[in-house]
């Protein structure tokens, strides 16, 4: 397993909780059973690897509009409402409105089903969260809020399964928003399908396109120790078996390369990196661009996907599935067994290390 290079911090997830209050004085006893609910939700929530910004339980639209304040303020990347019974659109709607963040809706009554035999108004109401469901859809569809939610009960694996995924669907968003994009060298002649819009990825993802030059790599492989060479050659040979036939002058100048991609990722804060260079006539600027298929499979493994061909897609792409922890990297569709049913990948480039 290779270290993280830039480790992620943790999302911050808002959590906030609601019901009724025409129904405390009514039913004494409900309040502190929801209160007991939302507990539960909110531990259950603190091990999932977030920053929790828990704004407690909320009764009517004044404290929905308090607690929409303090979740504001905090800069949540994601909102998760839990209606433990019934409660009006207006407690949450303001929530929703201020965020600027994606939305869960969760409900998660007490058990499997109710009791019927043996309960009266106020336990039932308990396994009443469903019922605003359809209300909140209603009026955050209206207020043009989006938001998704997931139904079950307090101990439903299913259930906590789905609430995780959309926390990982959340925390690959607030990724996106805040990372560094490099794109270096040219589009690979003739791949029109390649060719992607810088305005376009910031505009929908967030985060930054950084312009890198080939230039910005050599300067930086110049400068590169031949100890450095060694370390990062010795690097390589623990992690790959190297073949006989590769060639030493080859092998060192791809480790001075990876050298140098590792020090200009760090300088200009990259997360993920697409290049590629034609060049001609084994000029610098061709040499580096061959030799860089060592550093980008060490940095991919280090978790700044590093591909060839200019394919900005595809870097992005696999930034996504690396942060979900399933690896991704740089492939495509080659020969197809028909015996077997099996579509054969690969490619000459960078590989995750993972896979």
């Amino acid at each position: 397993m290779v270290p993280a290079r830039r480790p992620e911090k943790s999302i911050k997830v808002g959590l906030v909780a609601g019901g009724l209050g025409t129904y405390w004085p009514q039913f004494p006893k409900l309040l502190p059973q929801l209160q007991e609910s939302a507990r539960f939700v909110s531990a259950r929530i603190s091990k999932m690897d977030v920053e929790l910004v828990d704004v407690g339980f909320i009764s009517d639209p004044q404290e929905g509009a308090a607690a929409a304040e303090k979740l504001r303020a905090a800069g949540c990347d994601m909102i998760i409402m839990y209606l433990t019974t019934y409660m009006t659109s207006s407690m949450f709607i303001p929530i929703a409105q201020r965020a600027n963040a994606p939305v869960l809706l969760i409900n998660l009554q007490p058990s499997e089903q109710m009791d019927h035999a043996n309960f009266d108004t106020g336990a039932w109401l308990a396994y009443c969260g469903a019922c605003p469901l359809p209300e909140m859809a209603n009026a955050f569809e209206r207020a043009g809020v989006p938001f998704r939610s997931v139904s079950g009960y307090l101990a439903e694996e299913r259930a906590w399964v789905k609430i995780h995924s959309w926390i990982q669907a959340a925390k690959v968003r607030s990724i996106l928003r805040n990372s560094r994009h490099g794109i270096m060298g040219h589009v690979y002649p003739g791949m029109l399908d390649v060719s992607t819009d810088m305005t376009m990825v910031t505009t929908h993802f967030g985060g930054h396109m950084e312009v890198l030059e080939f230039d910005d790599l050599r300067v930086r492989a110049e400068k590169v120790s031949e100890k450095e060479i060694d370390k990062v050659l010795d690097e390589a040979r623990s992690i790959f078996e190297i073949d006989k036939t590769v060639d030493e002058d080859d092998f060192r100048w791809a480790g001075r390369v990876a050298v140098g991609l590792r020090q200009l990722v760090d300088d200009f804060d990259i997360n993920s990196l697409a290049y590629y260079h034609r060049g001609l006539d084994g000029e610098i600027h061709e040499r580096l661009g061959a030799g860089m298929i060592l550093g980008c499979s060490l940095l991919t493994a280090e978790g700044v996907p590093a591909v060839g061909e200019y394919e900005l897609r595809t870097s992005i792409g696999m930034l996504m599935l690396d942060r979900m922890g399933a690896g991704g990297s740089f492939t495509e569709f080659q020969a197809l067994n028909f015996n077997n049913g099996v579509v054969e990948m690969g490619h000459d480039g960078p590989a995750h290390l993972a896979i």
